[in-house]
């Protein structure tokens, strides 16, 4: 289809005003609309809305792409973070002999503690009589005696090591190496509280004192 009429319609409004002129004239229009594009070539409204319809797909597209980039970049963040940014572990606890009936509490559950067995922040090491365990955690060597209860209430590590135990009854006796800056060890009773630092000694509790006897080093209380 053309954006102008057919020669034969065009002929008869062009002689309806020039009269004798009209085929000069017609000559002339009909050479001119030759130059003019085809309808299919020029814009119209429905060009116009599609056009808008693309460009606004566009827009919405490009939002996407970037919407997507700063995701991404927002968690390339948190992972660079979280690897960079050393934040509180447990530190290694590991029983090293277990002579006896050695039993673990953990939560509600009572488990045997074996050679080479983790153990956790929060357990309790109980020695029934003849038994013994040595668990050794980071620079401390902790040998918990027989009819002996022993919790790790506190076992971390991120530079420095925090280590707290307490000790309901029985006999503890711990070796430590000197402490790094910020290391902290602590050994508590109901009647004590023990901080060491570098040193050798053994503690004995009960439900009504507790005594403690220094090998080597000094114990703060």
């Amino acid at each position: 289809m053309n954006r102008w009429a057919d020669d034969k319609e065009l002929y008869l409004e062009i002689a309806e005003y020039a009269g004798d002129s009209a085929d000069a004239l017609f000559s002339l229009l009909h050479n001119w609309q030759s130059s003019l594009p085809s309808l299919r070539d020029t814009c119209t409204y429905k060009d116009i809305i599609e056009q808008s319809r693309k460009s606004k797909s566009y827009s919405k597209q490009w939002l996407s792409i970037v919407a997507t980039g700063i995701a991404a970049v927002i968690v390339i963040g948190i992972v660079l973070f979280n690897r960079f940014v050393e934040k509180p572990s447990q530190a290694p606890a590991i029983c090293k002999a277990a002579i006896g009936n050695v039993l673990v509490q953990r939560g509600h559950e009572y488990i045997n503690l074996t050679n080479g067995m983790e153990v956790l922040q929060s357990d309790t090491i109980v020695c029934d009589k003849g038994s013994m365990a040595v668990i050794e955690i980071g620079s401390a060597t902790l040998r918990i005696d027989e009819n002996s209860k022993v919790s790790i209430d506190s076992l971390q590590k991120t530079q420095a090591l925090s280590l707290a135990a307490s000790m309901d009854k029985g006999i503890l006796y711990a070796t430590v190496q000197k402490l790094q800056k910020g290391d902290s060890i602590l050994v508590k009773t109901k009647t004590a509280v023990a901080g060491i630092r570098g040193t050798s000694f053994l503690v004995k509790s009960d439900s009504k004192s507790t005594r403690l006897f220094v090998i080597d080093g000094k114990v703060l209380l």
